[in-house]
């Protein structure tokens, strides 16, 4: 795995090519491999990516490892509030009509 890909174990993608364009793929499970693959995972939540190869077009299960930079998260949090209160607001509708 020099490429940093967690293949899924128990996971296979398949795609017909005969099939409709609206039928992407078929997920043939191992469920005695799929469960231990599942449960050696941190977190309550387990994403996986459905990818093609590059060279062969072949589907595959990719452990999907990415988290958001909390740094990020943080600047892109404090520049929504920042937006908010910059805006006057023009909602008059709970005004005393006297």
């Amino acid at each position: 795995m020099s490429n940093g890909i967690v293949f899924v174990d128990g996971l296979i993608c398949k795609r017909n090519s005969n099939a409709p364009d609206y039928a992407i793929c078929k997920l043939s499970i191992k469920k005695s491999e799929l469960v231990p693959f599942l449960n050696s995972q941190p977190g309550e939540w387990v994403n996986v990516e459905v990818l093609k190869a590059k060279a062969s077009d072949k589907l595959y299960a990719k452990l999907d490892t990415w988290e958001p930079d909390p740094a990020k998260v943080h600047a892109e949090g404090v520049k929504q509030v920042k937006q908010t209160l910059a805006k006057p607001s023009d909602d008059f509708s709970d005004d005393i009509p006297f």
